[in-house]
């Protein structure tokens, strides 16, 4: 018999208030009574393991949240009841459990894999009234995330629909297709061609990532400063020289400003998280600095169009995320717009496909009804000298503070 799986939760409250505190106690003991059954429910109904062992939690009375490290903690409500608490809990647990399946192939957000599992997590530990309940709890939250309408889908794939998917992106999150690609090529040098041509002294990268676009940035300019969530990746970038530290924007605390503020592909999945994001990341903009975003929200491209032809009554939710996105900044100033293309090839139709079909998403069985129109437009719209071609279009946008 494999060994109990040990996860270790810190709890505090934010400050020594009383209702705090209180808050706080009430989920230490839900921890303390319900660990060991949340912990086995995980991985029985996921198939797999918690990789963290230890989190950090604050207790206080803002938004709750999953965090990712020890600098940027779970963040839980304290007014919530006894019932709410439980399911909140496993909700953002259920977040830090599925880091381990990141990968944005399979063309879900957050949400939409964690509802693959919640619910069944919920009715297994509590009972199907207990996880019904929740459900509705959670669908009548407005204006931070479209729950009601991921809920309705994800309980309309029923229990065994919601297994295949989640199966899918566990098999995703194994897979190494061979499809080369060339994004970060791509992103460097439009991120060096705006370094050149406004003459920029220093940059503030917001979600640094791979050391392959990180280093060579930081070497054309005088002072490098880094943001990044993952903790292996933080260490990459120390370990080669580079000035970043581990943590969580906005939530992180700075005091200089920037010719360059850079979000390339790291900003917040989450509408209400815009507004501090975005006003943070232009407080550290010095005067006739720029302010890049660099993001797949708002183009209009072949994955867009390919989506169109395959699957009836999608819903595009990146595109309201755009609009909001634009009405924050054209605030700021003048957005101006550039649009980079990269490239994902390979030899292997098979391969090409794959990752595409994750990528315009759908059902299992609707993924096998456009399997072979998929495979069609490859050969006739995408062979390229024996390789199959397809474009990713990015959105540059780019304001300065005058």
């Amino acid at each position: 018999m494999d060994e109990q799986t040990k996860l270790i939760i810190n709890f505090e409250p934010l400050s020594d208030g009383k209702e705090l505190i209180d808050a706080t106690f009430e989920y230490k003991e839900i921890w303390k009574s319900e660990s060991e059954k949340i912990i086995a429910m995980f991985e029985k109904v996921s198939g797999s393991k918690f990789i963290e062992k230890e989190i950090k939690v604050v207790v206080d009375e803002g938004i709750s949240r999953s965090g990712r490290s020890e600098s940027d903690p779970m963040r839980l409500r304290a007014s919530y009841s006894v019932d709410v608490k439980k399911a909140t809990l496993i909700h953002e647990l259920g977040h830090r459990f599925l880091f381990q399946f990141e990968n944005k192939q399979h063309g879900l957000d957050a949400h939409q894999i964690l509802f693959l599992i919640l619910y069944d997590i919920w009715a297994e530990l509590y009972g199907k009234e207990f996880a019904d309940k929740q459900v509705a709890i959670e669908s009548a939250r407005k204006g931070v995330y479209d729950y009601e309408t991921t809920w309705k889908w994800a309980l309309a794939l029923g229990k065994e629909g919601r297994e295949k998917m989640f199966g899918q992106i566990r098999k995703m999150s194994a897979l190494s297709f061979s499809v080369d690609n060339d994004q970060k090529q791509v992103l460097l040098k439009k991120i060096s061609e705006i370094i050149d041509q406004f003459e920029i002294k220093s940059i503030l990268d917001i979600g640094a990532g791979h050391p392959i676009l990180a280093i060579p940035l930081s070497k054309k300019v005088v002072k490098y400063f880094g943001i990044e969530t993952e903790p292996n990746r933080v260490k990459q970038l120390k370990e080669a020289g580079l000035n970043v530290i581990e943590g969580r924007f906005p939530e992180v605390v700075l005091s200089d400003t920037y010719d360059l503020v850079l979000c390339s592909h790291s900003i917040p999945e989450q509408v209400d998280e815009y507004h501090s994001f975005f006003a943070k990341a232009w407080d550290l903009v010095t005067k006739n600095g720029w302010l890049v975003i660099i993001t797949f929200k708002g183009v209009k491209d072949d994955l867009e169009d390919l989506t169109n032809q395959l699957r009836e009554n999608w819903a595009d939710d990146d595109k309201l995320r755009y609009e909001e996105m634009i009405k924050i900044l054209s605030a700021f100033g003048e957005v101006q717009t550039d649009k980079i293309v990269s490239h994902s090839n390979s030899e292997d139709i098979e391969q090409v496909a794959n990752l595409l079909s994750f990528s315009i998403g759908g059902t299992d069985e609707e993924k096998k009804s456009y399997r072979e129109k998929l495979e069609n437009i490859l050969e006739e719209k995408y062979k390229v000298g024996g390789k199959y071609v397809f474009p990713h279009e990015h959105l540059v946008l780019m304001i300065q503070k005058l």
